[in-house]
């Protein structure tokens, strides 16, 4: 940018040995008779603010993709969320689901310790269709298979 008065050029690109940029500053110094006499000119590397900008990119970027992650606001959220990914895996409705989905679905969240969680039991009975118990015997089942194993 050039002032209005063709004193000063301020901010532009320069380099060094098509290596180092600088961004520069020149200041031109006229005589009584505005006679150009010299320049004062102010380079700064920007190799160090080059270094730190990439950096910043690098730590800040973000990779766009369509799962996000969600937090939910209480413990009864989290077990909806918990189940509703459960149902996913086996992709099939509530109402067709084979003992073996349902075990499917007990495993998923008996290893993301789902069940840790006071109450979880009879909530996942309930969106199973099938009592508290059938939750506790598929619980069971998992556990021999896993000895076994």
């Amino acid at each position: 940018k050039k002032s209005s008065e063709q004193n000063m050029i301020l901010n532009y690109v320069s380099e060094i040995e098509d290596e180092i940029k600088m961004k520069s500053s020149t200041m031109l110094i006229r005589d009584e008779n505005e006679k150009i006499i010299g320049a004062l000119c102010i380079n700064f590397d920007l190799t160090s603010v080059n270094i730190a900008k990439n950096f910043l990119e690098d730590i800040s970027f973000i990779e766009e993709n369509d799962s996000k992650e969600k937090f939910p606001e209480n413990v009864d959220r989290f077990l909806e969320i918990m189940i509703e990914k459960a149902i996913s895996i086996v992709n099939k409705p509530i109402n067709v689901l084979a003992k073996e989905d349902k075990i499917r679905i007990v495993k998923y969240l008996h290893e993301n310790n789902v069940f840790d969680i006071k109450g979880s039991v009879q909530i996942v009975a309930n969106h199973l269709n099938v009592s508290k118990y059938s939750i506790y015997n598929y619980l069971e089942e998992i556990r021999i298979d896993s000895r076994m194993k």
